[in-house]
């Protein structure tokens, strides 16, 4: 019912938005328009106030030419993904069975039951009786070749097959080793090239584009003073917006103005809808963003009056840096080039405005987006001015301007750029505590380590605050491997064990003596551990930390099992239930949150280590991110395998530098090196 109430407030949000936005632009747009109709004799020179297309006979060569496209074929990667799950679940089933108490003739059996290939007895019995090390390459090299080849793409599974083969002899030259590859090459390969029809749609597109279109130029005369009025002239003139309706607003340009929001509009709604992106944008985040349009749109109304020169002062990228630094980067792309559009429209500008515009929003949220600190904002500041004054150069002198208004424009693109970042820095306070959306500022702000809550991590559960650091470290890494956002990842891991401070003791980082553990039931001791997730989202909201952050405190557990507890819960009573020792989850649904989830295990386990070399740590880790992949604890985030491979090498670097070995000084060096220090001292 909540989610229903959500999807109600948002859906109303972003209608009345549409609304208000369609509203004010109609009102605004009042072009320079001509009182003519057929017959009348034309008392002054009408030019082409831009580019005019015959669009009949444009859109008729386009079309011979997209036709002339051949079909485009793409691989389906989906397929790929299926078929290396297959091959490594295969690997696991032998892997498995080698590590078991059976006769080889029992291990053969188990491994034909558990694989979905038909592996001959002899194949298997030769991976059975491998090294581990040559055991551990051959699977390898044989994942490495089949991702590589069905990555090219399959038409030809034969084709494919050679090419596997061959490949994999650069590998390894043992024939045995190459027959038993070609088994399970045999076994998965897939077709996977399919016809794609929107690559080929893409490719008619670009063969349109190529075609150039059938114009009236900009500035040429359209009907001569004097010139008899003629139903050409008033189908040009209507094409163009400039005719005047009887006594009511022109319907085209209405429909035009219409037309263009809501392609706007639903392509914002479209970007916000994909799989990949749905789970970045809360309720906060979309109904912020159907305010701010609004909001501009009401600035570019109000400045309507303003002298020509002064339209270059309308402060368009502050609306792009707000909807980039608290919503997307790419949503402000596209609500950018629709304000522009519409400032445009609103204003009576021709298509330099919309050049400088659209560029310096892009540039300014690009700039601001990665901002943190005091220090930041002021050199963004400066870069803004400097984009600004060089973008409204850039604008004249594409369209032949004269140098006097170049210089002029680009003072006034300066000044913009110094308007914008003004009204940036002084609002932008006021939205993260209307919306409580993160930002950079507020996440550098958040992981000062003289925040309230993180002193009292420190001082009340100082095991617990050094375990968050150590994550946030390895969150960050990770992050930076894949390109998420790594300073939400590193600020989320400190805070996300700070249920822990309801009861540090009953923590193992915090303990220094006696357990608490010991005196308690399984099922309590699995409770208390499960609450501390509750608990963190209680201090969290006591606290006001953003959703963002509240969302990775309650997923970076998942629904895992406390498996230690439940175990012995099970040794009491082998009727105890599973879920009564599993954390409430949900699963985390962002990368960060995944990726958070993964350091904290690892981070845990790799400390547990006695041996702490770089094998036994990656051997750690990797046990770790798949043992988490396999429970489907990383279903919701959309972590590639690949990414997953990054993650594990980020890990892994970070943990071998922190758990590196010491080096032993010599006895008398060290007395000698004491001594200095009292010296120096």
């Amino acid at each position: 019912m909540r989610k229903i109430k959500n999807n109600l407030k948002v859906s109303l949000a972003l209608l009345i938005s549409f609304v208000l936005s369609f509203l004010i632009i109609l009102i605004s747009a009042v072009p320079e328009s001509y009182d003519y109709n057929t017959g009348d004799v034309c008392t002054e020179d009408i030019y082409a106030t831009r580019e005019i297309e015959d669009k009949v006979t444009t859109q008729r060569r386009r079309d011979a030419a997209a036709n002339q496209v051949e079909n485009q074929y793409s691989v389906n990667f989906q397929v790929n993904e299926d078929q290396l799950t297959k091959l490594q679940n295969s690997f696991a089933a032998i892997t498995e069975a080698r590590s078991m108490e059976l006769s080889l003739a029992g291990k053969v059996s188990f491994i034909k039951e558990d694989i979905d290939i038909a592996l001959s007895d002899d194949s298997i019995s030769y991976l059975i009786t491998m090294t581990g090390a040559d055991y551990s390459k051959f699977s390898q090299n044989v994942r490495e070749v089949f991702s590589e080849i069905m990555d090219k793409g399959v038409i030809d599974r034969g084709e494919a097959l050679s090419q596997m083969e061959a490949l994999f002899l650069t590998k390894e030259t043992e024939l045995a080793k190459k027959k038993v590859a070609d088994e399970f090459f045999e076994g998965y390969t897939r077709i996977n090239e399919e016809f794609n029809y929107e690559l080929t749609e893409a490719e008619r597109e670009k063969a349109r584009k190529l075609i150039e279109p059938t114009v009236y130029k900009k500035n040429q005369i359209i009907v001569r003073r004097g010139e008899v009025i003629s139903d050409a002239h008033i189908a040009l003139l209507s094409d163009m917006g400039v005719l005047k309706g009887a006594s009511h607003i022109n319907v085209k340009y209405a429909i035009g103005i219409l037309i263009l929001m809501m392609a706007s509009y639903a392509l914002s709604v479209y970007y916000i809808m994909l799989k990949s992106e749905r789970n970045k944008f809360s309720q906060e985040k979309i109904i912020m963003a159907s305010i701010l349009p609004v909001l501009m749109l009401l600035i570019v109304f109000l400045m309507r009056g303003v002298p020509k020169n002064y339209v270059y002062l309308v402060p368009l990228p502050y609306c792009a840096i707000l909807m980039a630094t608290f919503v997307s980067t790419r949503l402000s792309s596209i609500v950018s080039i629709y304000l522009c559009f519409a400032a445009s429209i609103m204003l009576g500008q021709p298509e330099e405005f919309i050049i400088m515009m659209i560029t310096l929003s892009t540039i300014a949220s690009m700039i601001f987006k990665k901002v943190e600190g005091v220090s930041g904002y002021a050199k963004a500041m400066v870069y803004t001015m400097v984009a600004g004054a060089l973008c409204a150069a850039m604008a004249m002198l594409m369209t032949g301007k004269t140098a006097d208004i170049v210089v002029k424009t680009a003072i006034f693109g300066a000044i913009n750029g110094l308007v914008s970042s003004v009204l940036t820095i002084g609002t932008t306070p006021v939205f993260e505590n209307i919306f409580n959306i993160i930002t950079p500022f507020k996440l550098n702000d958040l992981g000062n380590p003289e925040k309230p809550l993180l002193k009292r991590l420190m001082f009340e559960a100082p095991g617990t605050y050094h375990h968050c650091l150590m994550v946030g470290n390895l969150a960050e890494a990770a992050c930076l491997r894949i390109g998420a956002n790594n300073q939400l990842a590193r600020v989320a891991a400190y805070y996300h064990d700070i249920g822990k401070l309801r009861r540090p003791d009953y923590f193992f980082e915090n303990q220094m003596g006696d357990n608490p553990h010991d005196v308690l039931m399984p099922a309590e001791s699995a409770k208390v551990l499960r609450s501390h997730v509750e608990d963190g989202l209680e201090i969290a909201r006591q606290y006001r930390l953003p959703k963002d952050i509240r969302n990775v405190i309650a997923q970076h557990h998942g629904e895992t099992l406390t498996g230690f507890f439940y175990k012995k819960a099970l040794e009491l009573n082998p009727d105890a239930r599973e879920e009564d020792f599993r954390y409430p989850g949900p699963k985390p649904e962002s990368k960060e949150a995944g990726i958070v989830m993964l350091a904290d295990s690892c981070e845990a386990a790799v400390r547990s280590l006695d041996d702490k070399t770089e094998e036994s740590i990656r051997a750690m880790v990797t046990k770790i991110v798949k043992h988490r992949m396999n429970e489907g604890e990383l279903d919701e985030c959309d972590l590639s395998f690949r990414e997953l491979g990054d993650i594990i090498d980020a890990f892994v670097s970070m943990l071998g530098s922190h758990f590196h070995k010491r080096i032993k000084y010599d006895e008398k060096e060290q007395k000698a090196d004491e001594s200095s220090d009292r010296e120096d001292n």
